[in-house]
């Protein structure tokens, strides 16, 4: 920052300076395009590899783009302890956080880096525990989204890596836009842990609440195999622990572990003045002009394909993930 301001001040040739804002301009482009691409050949590769890719593979495709996970030494932790306050992201999915890690890559592109990391920001997967050691000189952001969108997003991602004959055909039919109600009803009720041998109290927490829960409360790294989408339903008869779900009870979205929730439904808005938080609090600059685009474009949001939340809810299923997830409505 100090040698580009130092260029501008000496600078005596007309032009320049413009010259000078184009050329940056046209980096940040580049990176965005070439991010943008690589994302497109991690999913090809997923989706060849494995016909039910699991979130915690596909879904979090960008993190896995070199991008550095924390934490991944003794180093980095001992790192992170000094310097600038850093600006990290706990990944959640189906939250717009694809979008978020990719949006911040560009605009933190002036900030300290970690030891090897190609990016400034820290990013923690879903499936790795929020713990104070791996938050410690970090201003931390998050996300969270209203639980009837979740399901239904959940479910649309679902459907592009598990074939059609899954369930003997109950849930996916192949379509774009996911438009068939009953089938998402019954896929709902089994996520959910009702169906089958031994279904669980309306009363147990749902896949959503459980994952809050284990990454934000229990501090405990989660097992990828419950990030499959074929496991939701165990992953819920796996959780019914009456200690959990009074532990969710006591959640909420106050500055704790996290500095600043960023929620679906207000996205842009949130994130603003999240980054406007980070750097009050820090003194770091970020370029802004990749958030206005983005805002104005609505470039860096990845939407799955589906039909709006209501198309897909009788009152009798909305009142069941209002049951199931309650403490995330709170």
């Amino acid at each position: 920052r100090s040698l580009r301001s130092s260029y501008f001040e000496s600078s005596r040739l007309a032009g320049r300076t413009d010259f000078m804002q184009d050329t940056m301009r046209g980096g940040i482009r580049a990176v965005l395009v070439i991010q943008m691409l690589a994302q497109a050949l991690l999913l090809v590769s997923c989706s060849t590899a494995n016909s039910s890719c699991s979130e915690g593979l596909c879904d979090m495709s960008l993190v896995q783009l070199g991008v550095k996970i924390m934490p991944e030494s003794q180093a980095d932790l001992d790192f992170m302890k000094q310097g600038q306050l850093h600006l990290g992201v706990k990944h959640m999915s189906k939250t717009g956080g694809s979008g978020l890690i990719n949006l911040l890559n560009i605009m933190a592109v002036n900030l300290e880096k970690l030891p090897y990391a190609p990016y400034a920001p820290i990013y923690i997967r879903e499936q790795d525990a929020l713990t104070p050691e791996r938050k410690v000189n970090t201003f931390m952001i998050s996300a969270v989204r209203n639980p009837c969108d979740w399901y239904v997003s959940l479910f649309a991602f679902e459907s592009l890596w598990t074939d059609v004959s899954f369930h003997s055909g109950d849930f996916f039919d192949g379509g774009s836009m996911n438009a068939n109600k009953t089938k998402f009803e019954h896929w709902l009720r089994w996520a959910l842990g009702g169906t089958g041998d031994h279904p669980v109290s309306p009363d147990a927490l749902g896949v959503m609440s459980i994952r809050y829960w284990e990454t934000f409360i229990s501090q405990n790294d989660a097992k990828i195999d419950f990030y499959n989408g074929h496991e939701l339903d165990q992953y819920v008869k796996n959780n019914t622990d009456q200690s959990k779900i009074d532990d969710m009870s006591r959640f909420n979205l106050t500055p704790s572990m996290v500095d600043c929730w960023v929620h679906d439904e207000t996205y842009y808005d949130d994130l603003e003045a999240c980054l406007h938080k980070y750097e009050h609090f820090s003194g770091a600059k970020l370029e802004w002009e990749p958030f206005e685009n983005a805002r104005t474009q609505g470039t860096q949001k990845n939407p799955s394909k589906h039909r709006p939340c209501s198309y897909y809810y009788s009152p009798d299923l909305a009142a069941l993930v209002m049951r199931h997830d309650r403490y995330m409505f709170e």
